[in-house]
């Protein structure tokens, strides 16, 4: 997929990425939906990607209001920044961590449209000019929506289709 480079785009590669991504997690039994990865990553089954992906949907709509008030937001967390996103991550697990698979799949939803409510909202050029949003600095608004929707999504995917090819073909 083509990375967005206008409002169109950008809707198009996120709500098709989102269907995708939530179609490979019900192409799976729901015992397989529930149960641990059986490869090394961060987030150890379905249920941790998409309360990962819950939590920075999250995490961009706060910066957002925020960011809409006149204020900095803290990016991406408050007591983090980008080379501590590994921490971060790790304390988004342990939010999440006795969050149902179901209650996971209805926060990633709900927040997926929020997501895209706030992007119908904004003009192609609040989106992708620069210097339009203060808080962006150099970088356009819509690569912040573009991460943390498509490219997020496909991350997910590529990890649930690893897991997949595991299921098929175990390693001994």
């Amino acid at each position: 997929m083509a990375r967005a480079k206008n409002k169109t785009d950008l809707i198009e590669n996120a709500e098709t990425s989102f269907e995708k991504m939530m179609q490979l997690v019900e192409s799976f039994t729901p015992e397989q939906q529930e149960s641990d990865f059986p490869m090394p990553t961060m987030n150890r089954n379905i249920r941790d990607l998409l309360t990962h992906i819950h939590e920075w949907h999250l995490m961009l709509l706060n910066w957002h209001e925020t960011g809409e008030r006149g204020e900095k937001p803290e990016i991406p967390a408050p007591d983090h920044n980008w080379r501590t996103t590994p921490l971060l991550n790790k304390e988004i697990h342990a939010k999440y961590e006795s969050t149902s698979l179901k209650d996971a799949k209805n926060l990633v939803n709900d927040s997926h449209i929020r997501i895209m409510k706030l992007i119908h909202s904004l003009t192609n050029d609040q989106l992708f000019l620069k210097n339009q949003v203060s808080w962006t600095k150099s970088t356009t608004l819509g690569a912040y929506f573009i991460s943390a929707t498509s490219s997020h999504y496909e991350w997910a995917m590529k990890i649930m289709r690893q897991y997949a090819r595991l299921l098929k073909h175990p390693k001994k």
